[in-house]
């Protein structure tokens, strides 16, 4: 088994990056949904909560990714912003509706469960034949796509290790599947009946989390061996999306 892409995404639910070596680090990839959008609309149920593509689609239609150590943001028609420049929230704040507000979040805070997604190539193919369409794995908005040797077999992967690279990862859990997925990655188009599929043949459940318990780089192409136990390393984990 080994890699076959990997993907970071600076501003969460924004368009991320591919990458070709990436450094995993306790609390997941450097730079990993550093940024995010947080909704502080006077009287909103969700003040004070991070806003995502679950509320406002039209953040699919940005694109981020790092530079020179920085975050820079591209808009649908082309033009380029930092993540940090308050003309960036002043834009999506009036193309949603809500007052946003950019944070920051380098310790991996921003991630919805823990530090690194992984998705297996062979499911992919197989949830595409079940649905009778093509499917982009970068729907599911996952780190790492890995050639696995038959469909699934990352269910039976939680609970154990994964050494990528340099790395090693402990899967903690399956990764359940919000609207998210019914999105084609390029044109935008929603088609709810993806979801019901999931949902239906695979108890809404696609891919899995892991934290990093051993820093150290992952490359394309590199081996992923899963094994059943090691000791961790005495350290605090970081959360992810």
């Amino acid at each position: 088994m080994r890699v076959t892409h990997l993907w970071r995404y600076p501003f969460k639910s924004m368009r991320g990056e591919a990458l070709t070596a990436a450094r995993m680090e306790l609390g997941g990839m450097p730079f990993d949904r550093r940024f995010a959008f947080r909704d502080e609309t006077p009287g909103s149920n969700r003040l004070g909560q991070l806003e995502t593509a679950r509320q406002h689609l039209a953040m699919l239609g940005y694109a981020a990714r790092v530079v020179d150590g920085s975050v820079v943001i591209a808009a649908p028609d082309g033009s380029l912003l930092a993540a940090t420049d308050p003309a960036l929230a002043q834009r999506v704040s009036a193309e949603t509706g809500s007052q946003l507000t950019v944070t920051e979040d380098p310790s991996g805070g921003n991630h919805d469960d823990a530090d690194v997604l992984v998705i297996n190539a062979a499911s992919v193919a197989k949830l595409a034949a079940e649905w009778g369409h093509d499917v982009d794995p970068r729907r599911f908005r996952p780190n790492v796509l890995v050639a696995g040797d038959r469909p699934f077999q990352e269910e039976a992967w939680v609970g154990r290790y994964m050494k990528i690279g340099e790395a090693t990862l402990k899967v903690v859990s399956p990764c359940v599947r919000c609207v998210l997925t019914t999105v084609e990655p390029e044109t935008l188009a929603v088609d709810p009946s993806f979801l019901r599929l999931v949902a239906q043949k695979h108890n809404a459940s696609f891919g899995v989390y892991a934290k990093v318990v051993e820093p150290g780089a992952v490359r394309v192409d590199d081996d992923v061996a899963v094994t059943e136990g090691q000791s961790e390393p005495d350290q605090a984990q970081g959360v992810k999306v």
